[in-house]
């Protein structure tokens, strides 16, 4: 377990199979943050109902247990070979129907556990899960448990995370990752983006030349021709620059750069920008 800060939280009990952590942060109740695994041994697996059953005080308050409890609460969280038993369905969920908890949504892959990958006896399974108290919920409304897909191991790792607010503004800053260096496409990966969006307000850019060419239309001499051109293949090539920028933001990937729908890209950018937004949610 790690924190950013040792007061944030500390170890109030631990075992083989789990780590129970008392946390606070200012402004908010304390709450208990168990992390968990279960037996690997289906005969074993009685011995993990029996070690969370123990937690009964913890319960009472904001509680949330994680980790990779070996099982699923339903068949529906496997997919290939046999399936559960009944017993070992319903003997995890007792014990979670027991405390009220909540069995958080996994965004992403629904499987945190793999083998045979590719073959015939390809299995998946979700063995991952974040159960909550309903306490808990009261102090993190907005939280999120996804599972990223990628791992080296046969497991997946799962991420729970506060999630912000639509009107919480965060600026990012950009951090080079040195691993990048290893992909055979980065130099011209970084090559061409240079290139197409090292002024990403491309409009102060066309607004000049377009008046450059405005000018300079109506003159006859060599010298205007030829510079007529240059800026006429430059301003072409800013217009197909922001649609590439706007189509990359839009994500409207099925339409082909080159028709010129900039203002579509950028309407459609917009658009996915306030559907991603839940401003209120209305009970009825």
């Amino acid at each position: 377990m790690l924190s950013y800060h040792q007061e944030e939280a500390s170890i109030i009990g631990f075992s083989a199979n789990h780590i129970d952590l008392l946390t606070k942060v200012d402004g908010m109740d304390q709450w208990h943050l168990t992390g968990f695994y279960g037996e690997p041994n289906r005969l074993e697996r009685q011995k993990s109902w029996d070690l969370i059953r123990s937690f009964g005080a913890i319960s009472l308050v904001s509680w949330c247990i994680l980790g990779d409890f070996n099982n699923v609460l339903s068949n529906d969280d496997k997919r290939g070979e046999i399936l559960y038993p009944n017993w070992l369905l319903e003997s995890f969920q007792q014990v979670i129907f027991y405390f009220e908890l909540v069995d958080l949504d996994l965004k992403g892959c629904p499987f945190t556990w793999e083998r045979g990958n590719g073959t015939k006896n390809w299995i998946e399974v979700r063995l991952g899960h974040a159960f909550v108290s309903l306490a808990w919920l009261s102090l993190f409304q907005e939280v999120q448990l996804s599972n990223p897909a990628y791992s080296s191991s046969d497991h997946c790792p799962i991420l729970v995370e506060h999630t912000r607010r639509p009107f919480d503004h965060v600026t990012h800053s950009f951090r080079f990752e040195n691993a990048w260096l290893r992909g055979p496409l980065c130099g011209q990966i970084i090559s061409s983006v240079w290139d197409a969006f090292a002024d990403k307000n491309s409009n102060g850019k066309l607004k000049k030349r377009k008046e450059t060419i405005s000018k300079l239309k109506n003159r006859c001499d060599a010298d205007s021709i030829q510079r007529y051109k240059a800026i006429e293949n430059k301003f072409m090539e800013t217009l197909y620059q922001k649609e590439i920028f706007w189509r990359q933001r839009s994500k409207q990937l099925w339409l082909k750069a080159g028709d010129l729908n900039s203002k579509y890209f950028h309407a459609t950018a917009s658009a996915r920008k306030q559907q991603n937004n839940i401003k209120k949610i209305a009970k009825g």
